[in-house]
């Protein structure tokens, strides 16, 4: 092997390393909030099976999970879910520099705010006599279908988009944020 080909492999290998790095990181940074060790668990055991970072790493799974639960081979597309709410998610909006998302619910008419970055929860607005609700839940660019959700993503009851981020907001009080890639 070239050393030029020999470098773009090297570079090809860390690259898919650091993308693999960050959706693990991006999939568990709840649990790595509350529960740090768990990584070395849950985190792991519940990767993709072609996970490069649970492949690193399998030495790391606790001895005592001697039969491990059968994953997707790959990251499915949703880069992160948001967990807090306890009900319907019925708003979801950016900030207008796309830092921040809101999201509204029916557990006990709550609003929350989001890092979009590291998805961890920023405050609580508690008070409302009423359910936080947003009329015409479609998600729509130009008139155009844009993506097709798989069915565990067509429960959502509102989304917000911004740039090339899709946020969805389910009833099972979930968020979950697609993001695109554009042609440059």
């Amino acid at each position: 092997m070239a050393n030029g080909e020999l470098k773009r492999s090297i570079s090809a290998e860390l690259s898919d390393f650091i993308y693999d790095a960050k959706r693990f990181t991006l999939k568990n940074i709840y649990i790595a909030g509350i529960a740090p060790l768990q990584l070395y668990c849950s985190g792991l055991v519940f990767s993709p099976m072609q996970s490069t970072i649970r492949k690193v790493f399998s030495d790391s799974i606790p001895k005592q999970i001697h039969i491990l639960p059968q994953m997707e081979d790959l990251w499915n597309p949703g880069l992160q879910t948001l967990e807090g709410h306890s009900d319907r998610v019925n708003l979801l909006a950016f900030s207008p520099d796309g830092q921040t998302i809101a999201s509204g619910s029916w557990d006990k008419t709550t609003i929350k705010l989001w890092d979009t970055k590291t998805g961890m929860e920023l405050q609580t607005f508690k008070g409302h006599f009423y359910p936080v609700t947003l009329s015409n839940a479609w998600v729509a660019l130009g008139g155009e279908n844009l993506i097709w959700l798989p069915v565990e993503y067509r429960d959502f009851a509102c989304c917000a988009v911004k740039d090339t981020t899709l946020v969805l907001g389910h009833r099972n009080g979930c968020v979950s944020i697609v993001g695109f890639h554009t042609e440059g």
